[in-house]
């Protein structure tokens, strides 16, 4: 879809002002800690949490790589401290960081924003794991774009986002529903999305749907040109 400039120049400012609440949220308001409801059962949501961290690490057994990794949006550190010893975790939340070194010692974690820039060397990482991080980005091509400049060549990206799933509209009746009242984004993938959003960097070698399509996993490797 081609916009005329008048539409165009009354969408930015509404854009811009999303951008603003997107990182306002998780820089200061977002507050939930996945770990702790994986840990302790709190309701349904539990299960679930549970079950979607198994089923990456499944995906991280099955990639079976020794080399460095990065945990893309690592939250608390759910899946983070399961990974090997030295992995970075990243986030834009400092809340999340504070818990995340609590629950994984080993692992070293930056404070940053993956839709600007990593503060890491290129092609220095092998492993890059992203799991229900890309449906809170505005821009997950930008995420995807640096993400694939860390890794090295052959390297491997491994995660999840949240599909179409009508499911989700009952998202409303778990106890921690009231966590997420403030959240400005939040979007549901098509596999269509899926594979165009991974295709511009990565070859994707595994793309399926868990759980009635509640989420999407995928296995994905850098594309050797751009």
């Amino acid at each position: 879809m081609v916009l005329s400039y008048s539409e165009f120049y009354f969408m930015e400012p509404n854009l811009k002002n999303l951008e603003e609440q997107v990182k306002h949220y998780y820089r200061c308001t977002e507050n939930y800690d996945w770990t702790r409801a994986v840990d302790r059962f709190i309701g349904p949501e539990t299960i679930f949490h549970w079950t979607r961290c198994r089923e990456t690490l499944k995906l991280v057994k099955k990639v079976n790589h020794r080399g460095c990794y990065i945990d893309v949006g690592c939250g608390t550190a759910l899946i983070t401290r399961s990974l090997p010893s030295g992995t970075v975790g990243i986030d834009l939340n400092p809340r999340n960081l504070q818990k995340a070194k609590q629950y994984a010692v080993n692992a070293r974690f930056i404070h940053c924003d993956a839709e600007g820039t990593i503060p890491l060397r290129d092609q220095s990482l092998d492993v890059a794991v992203c799991t229900e991080t890309l449906e809170h980005l505005l821009y997950p091509d930008q995420a995807l774009k640096e993400i694939n400049r860390v890794l090295k060549p052959k390297g491997v990206l491994l995660g999840s986002v949240p599909g179409q799933s009508p499911i989700w509209k009952l998202r409303w009746t778990s106890r921690s529903s009231n966590s997420f009242n403030e959240e400005p984004y939040h979007k549901h993938y098509s596999r269509d999305e899926v594979e165009m959003l991974l295709s511009q960097y990565f070859n994707i070698q595994k793309l399926y749907s868990k759980y009635i399509q509640m989420n999407w996993f995928f296995v994905a490797v850098k594309k050797e040109t751009l």
